[in-house]
């Protein structure tokens, strides 16, 4: 069978993809539409196996960057995005 969207996407592993499909976010554009730190607070609330490091990867995967890992200053950011929410 091939992968769907979500597997296919570069960052993305097998179990984030099924966790994003468990939440409802089944497709780039739905994630992109709510952005990391919206699905990420939707999958920590349904999820009790979600890390701050799936935050950095939610991030990366909208920009499809080479590491899941951002940089320090964006990693800051989206942490500083999720408190204010």
């Amino acid at each position: 069978m091939p992968p769907d969207e979500l597997e296919s996407i570069r960052n993305l592993g097998l179990v984030s993809a099924d966790w994003l499909r468990q939440v409802g976010v089944d497709s780039k554009a739905k994630h992109s539409r709510l952005g990391p730190v919206v699905a990420y607070m939707i999958m920590k609330q349904h999820l009790a196996k979600t890390s701050l490091n799936l935050l950095g990867a939610l991030a990366a995967v909208l920009v499809e960057k080479a590491s899941p890992e951002p940089p320090a200053v964006e990693r800051l950011n989206l942490q500083k995005e999720l408190l204010r929410l």
